[in-house]
């Protein structure tokens, strides 16, 4: 096998695959927009992970599809796979994640149409693809079960019922990983065209204060906010 160098591997990530030093292949996420693949797409994903993978597909934590084992060879092949038939690969870099959302809209427990929400959120924030300081997480409950864990994203929502109407809590700075850190809940609800102007006020407070590399949470404590109104 060749030894991968460190540009073909840099190559290789800003088209959206990971190297694996263990097997020296690559591996690619398929976008499932709000965690949802139609029957199709996923019939074609794993005629992808058949033909240029190592025939599995595994869902990740954030709810994307991914396909491991892919030879550097067969990259460019794989993309125009997948892309032919709808499919569409996660990007990385310092923009927008794919929005995470529990199924909430169909879940017993569920308070709202999350994903209707989530559909939003996806095509204002996440397909511009709009450049920002660091990468940045969006979470999205159906309830207070917090089964999608939307208060440990740089912006979560949180659906409830008062009165019989669906408003929502949000959660500013939360981050789960290496550090942790519970987001910082805004004062009152807020209706879901509400939650869209506060999310857009995140993003341009974000993009005005924080520092290259700088997670949002990590910029709100340096400044010493808990809100960016």
């Amino acid at each position: 096998m060749d030894e991968i160098t460190p540009q073909q591997r840099s190559e290789a990530k800003a088209l959206g695959f990971q190297y694996n030093r263990i097997t020296g292949n690559f591996s690619a996420r398929i976008l499932l927009r709000c965690g949802v693949l139609s029957a199709a797409q996923m019939h074609a994903a794993a005629e992808a992970a058949e033909r240029f993978g190592d025939k599995e597909l595994i869902f990740t934590t954030r709810l994307s599809l991914e396909i491991q084992n892919i030879a550097r060879a067969d990259i460019g092949p794989f993309i125009e796979f997948v892309t032919a038939r709808g499919l569409t690969l996660v990007r990385g870099g310092n923009t927008f994640r794919s929005v995470v959302v529990c199924k909430g809209t169909t879940c017993i427990f569920g308070q709202g149409d999350v994903r209707a929400l989530a559909e939003k959120i996806h095509t204002l924030f996440y397909e511009p693809a709009e450049p920002l300081p660091c990468k940045f997480k969006i979470g999205i409950g159906g309830c207070m079960n917090n089964c999608a864990k939307p208060d440990l994203n740089d912006f979560g929502a949180v659906a409830q019922k008062i009165n019989g109407e669906t408003v929502y809590r949000i959660f500013l700075g939360g981050r789960w990983g290496r550090e942790k850190y519970p987001g910082i809940e805004q004062p009152g609800t807020y209706a879901e065209e509400q939650v869209l102007e506060k999310l857009r006020r995140t993003v341009e407070f974000f993009k005005a204060n924080g520092k290259p590399g700088e997670r949002f949470g990590d910029m709100l404590r340096r400044l010493g906010r808990t809100d960016v109104d």
